[in-house]
């Protein structure tokens, strides 16, 4: 049985006819959330800081979806069409941070962290996150040179293209790319980037395993 499937149908039947109910809490200034027409779910979207944006597009599922947005003038966008909850955090960590969702994307309890100043995580259209998935552009903590103080952990930002499939239990890290079509394996630990569109990475790091693929939603 396709657990996950199972419950992404499950959640969107009881969801189905139910209004847009979100929560937004925290503290700031100036900090904006916008609805397109037809979204539907429970977000609890939190804001500590000032001149914040957060705006999602038409048609959006955000079933349990948390938002945590830490800093000032952070931008997250959410295109048309997408299934972004089921126990997902999209986080911004810092100020002048961008994380951009393309359209019809969909994701499964994944954590997208955008951290530090000016750093930014853009995902591209129709991609499939699986569960237990993180990406992240920075570490969130320090890491510097014992003799000179330098830091050595510099966030960097991170881009997916369109139609990338990302499968259970993988790690994008900071200063990746992958490009259009391509499938990352199930516990992959990507800490390169994928310039070659159509292939599958997977293994710990993550080198291209086949080549010369086209992926599906469906099995068919």
């Amino acid at each position: 049985m396709d657990v996950p499937g199972t419950l992404r149908k499950a959640a969107r039947t009881l969801l189905k006819g139910r209004k847009l109910v979100p929560r937004v809490m925290g503290s700031g200034s100036g900090n904006q959330v916008t609805f397109g027409d037809g979204c539907i779910g429970r977000p609890a979207i939190s804001f500590t800081g000032q001149g914040n944006a957060v705006t999602i597009g038409r048609g959006v599922t955000l079933s349990d979806l948390h938002v945590i947005v830490t800093g000032d003038g952070n931008r997250i966008t959410i295109g048309d069409g997408c299934d972004a909850g089921q126990g997902s955090y999209f986080v911004c960590e810092g100020s002048n941070c961008a994380l951009t969702i393309g359209e019809g994307s969909t994701f499964v309890a994944v954590q997208l962290a955008v951290t530090e100043d000016g750093s930014s995580l853009v995902i591209g259209k129709d991609c499939m996150f699986a569960y237990d998935i993180e990406v992240r552009t920075g570490d969130s903590h320090g890491i510097r040179c014992a003799e000179t103080g330098r830091r050595l952990n510099a966030a960097r930002d991170v881009t997916i293209g369109d139609h990338v499939w990302v499968a259970a239990h993988a790690l994008v890290l900071k200063g990746v790319s992958i490009a259009a079509g391509c499938v990352v394996a199930t516990g992959a630990v990507v800490t390169k980037s994928v310039e070659e569109g159509g292939v599958v990475v997977g293994g710990n790091p993550a080198q291209v395993l086949r080549r010369g693929i086209v992926w599906t939603r469906s099995r068919d």
